[in-house]
């Protein structure tokens, strides 16, 4: 019957959001591999110049000095997590949660590890800055908008998550959403969460991580949003601290 299909949990329309980087990782990708790889060009990261077009700088230095695209997809993959992470993207694919990355990191980076990790084909989508490698075997990162200025003042020039997710509401009408991150660029995508979603954020104490951008937001100053209104989090949060704590909270959302 139609009503006992209703009722069914595993025909509701689920959504886990992942960011990546010291949220799926416990690690910033970028600077991991820069380190692992040629700690020398650690020192670039302090550039005023935006973070994506510096990374496209900082891997065209990596290939420069001879690493191949081989050595760099097997150092991103070999990026420190948390099993509880882990485990928690195998019980929300076995909960037929969809599941996607939206993460200001780039793509290669995180399909390597995905597919390292046997867990690629739990995610629907990796929205993230594209990354490609040339002819040579040299990569390089775009932003993801590019053109026509996003002009939202929450977040950086080359990506707004908030704007994403908004589309990604409209076009797969989930009945919920969990949205898992830490940093300040997961603010405005946790704006765009409803009631009946959860936001998964990252907590101190959780080592090794010292900048916890997204709690500063949630308990700073009132701020604007693209559309000109105060910036406000209606759906439920719950911190995190552990991968133990993330797998609890995930199981939690998909039972409930």
């Amino acid at each position: 019957s139609p009503a006992a299909h209703m009722a069914d949990p595993t025909k509701e329309n689920v959504l886990l959001v992942w960011d990546y980087d010291w949220s799926l990782i416990n690690t910033n990708s970028d600077t991991f591999v820069v380190d692992a790889l040629h700690p020398e060009l650690m020192e670039r990261f302090d550039s005023p110049m935006g973070w994506t077009q510096l990374m496209d700088q900082q891997v065209k230095e990596l290939f420069a000095r001879g690493v191949s695209r081989e050595r760099l997809e097997a150092v991103v993959s070999a990026v420190p997590v948390f099993p509880g992470a882990l485990d928690a993207i195998r019980s929300a694919q076995e909960a037929q949660a969809k599941q996607m990355v939206l993460s200001d990191a780039n793509t290669i980076f995180i399909e390597a590890f995905l597919r390292k990790e046997g867990l690629r084909h739990c995610f629907s989508d990796v929205i993230a800055n594209p990354g490609d490698f040339d002819h040579e075997g040299r990569l390089h990162i775009k932003p993801f908008h590019e053109g026509e200025p996003h002009g939202c003042p929450l977040c950086p020039s080359n990506l707004c998550k908030g704007r994403v997710l908004e589309q990604i509401l409209a076009s797969f009408s989930p009945s919920r959403v969990a949205y898992v991150g830490d940093g300040g660029g997961d603010f405005c995508p946790a704006c765009e969460l409803r009631p009946q979603d959860l936001l998964l954020c990252r907590a101190p104490p959780s080592e090794p991580l010292k900048r916890f951008g997204l709690l500063r937001r949630l308990e700073g100053p009132a701020q604007a949003t693209r559309r000109g209104g105060i910036a406000k989090v209606v759906a439920k949060i719950v911190k995190w601290h552990s991968g133990d704590d993330l797998l609890a909270a995930v199981r939690g959302f998909l039972r409930a």
